[in-house]
């Protein structure tokens, strides 16, 4: 159990970082720890996948908290695109998680790899040289900020792993859709945690410690260091060149994705 303990505690510490530093909710990271431990601790396969998902969307909704302070500080959030997005984001991320419930532990964890692959082919393919900002509003589609939220919602991510890419490639700069992104994970992850906290878990009673798919142990264990390091990631975010932030997001991604897809 001290070893379980120390995971918990470990990967908040990386969560944090990573949030602060690229805007996202901690899944990547955090999901395939769980899936590891819950494994250890003889917790059923068949839910493994949901129990991490709804954890780390409760994860994200705090963790994400203490980044936002920071970015606000250093003015990198663009607050017209965050009412603008947030609405369909949340919409989105109720929807996935909805519809989680009806689908195979297995097969989420390899839609999950497969995004996490697209994310970085997105990140890779756009140049430094042709962002810009968009002329208008306009250029953020609703659909596609519904459709990430959605899949946020369904694989327990707070949503930025998709939404930085994708408000980097409409045309804002890599650091303001870092920051941007942390603030919309807010709404959409604690709309998802509380979806995933009203499911019945079909599994068998030694599942203790837990309230529908969020498992308590895990979320407080790695929400504890996790809010500790944000604050540090989202300093690191103004010292870190962009090409260095594109380059280690998309490795991150990929060596997760390789690893999930097993």
């Amino acid at each position: 159990m001290l070893t379980i303990l120390v995971a918990y505690l470990s990967c908040g510490m990386l969560i944090g970082l990573l949030s602060g530093l690229f805007g996202i909710g901690g899944g990547i990271i955090g999901i395939p720890v769980l899936l590891q431990c819950f494994a250890r601790q003889g917790m059923p396969q068949s839910v493994s996948m949901h129990m991490a998902s709804g954890t780390m969307l409760a994860v994200a909704a705090v963790t994400t908290l203490a980044a936002i302070q920071r970015h606000h500080k250093n003015k990198m959030i663009l607050v017209p695109l965050c009412k603008e997005i947030v609405p369909f984001l949340v919409s989105g991320s109720l929807i996935g998680t909805v519809m989680s419930s009806h689908m195979n532990a297995i097969c989420l964890q390899r839609i999950f790899a497969a995004f996490l692959l697209f994310a970085a082919f997105r990140i890779v393919k756009c140049s430094k040289e042709n962002v810009r900002r968009p002329e208008s509003n306009k250029a953020i589609s609703p659909t596609t900020t519904l459709c990430i939220g959605i899949l946020s919602g369904l694989l327990g991510l707070g949503g930025g792993i998709l939404l930085v890419p994708y408000l980097h490639w409409r045309g804002i700069p890599l650091k303001n859709a870092i920051a941007t992104a942390t603030v919309c994970i807010v709404p959409a992850a604690l709309i998802g945690a509380v979806s995933y906290m009203m499911m019945n878990v079909h599994a068998d009673s030694s599942i203790a410690s837990n309230t529908g798919y969020i498992y308590w142990p895990a979320f407080f264990g790695i929400s504890v260091t996790s809010m500790l390091f944000a604050p540090l990631g989202a300093h690191l975010t103004q010292k870190t060149s962009v090409p260095a932030l594109k380059a280690a997001f998309s490795i991150l991604l990929i060596a997760i994705a390789f690893h999930l897809s097993k």
